[in-house]
């Protein structure tokens, strides 16, 4: 499986090509947040609808105002989940062609 893995940071260009991977992996910045309405990131994940994006280190509840947004983006927090938990689970879900988490 290809597993896009991002290490988000504030102001990044998000021109990664979503279409050529199986699913994406978020890395959050600052408090597993992520800047919602940077419009290259809201076009990045418009781009093949179908890719499922996690997100890793999640913050519970919504302590921010972006973490509301996460469903409506269609972002998957994964709550409780390190990276190397997370992407060995989507690597596995994906090889298997499971549903993922």
């Amino acid at each position: 499986p290809k597993i896009l893995t991002v290490c988000s940071m504030p102001e990044d260009s998000f021109s990664y090509n979503k279409a050529d991977y199986n699913a994406v992996i978020l890395r959050p910045y600052h408090s597993g947040t992520l800047n919602t309405e940077n419009k290259a990131f809201r076009a990045f994940l418009e781009k093949a609808e179908n890719i499922p994006v996690f997100l890793v280190n999640a913050p519970t509840g919504t302590t921010y105002d972006t973490t509301r947004v996460y469903k409506e983006l269609g972002i998957i927090p994964l709550r409780n989940c390190t990276f190397a938990y997370a992407y060995m689970k989507v690597w596995a879900g994906i090889s298997e062609k499971k549903n993922l988490f």
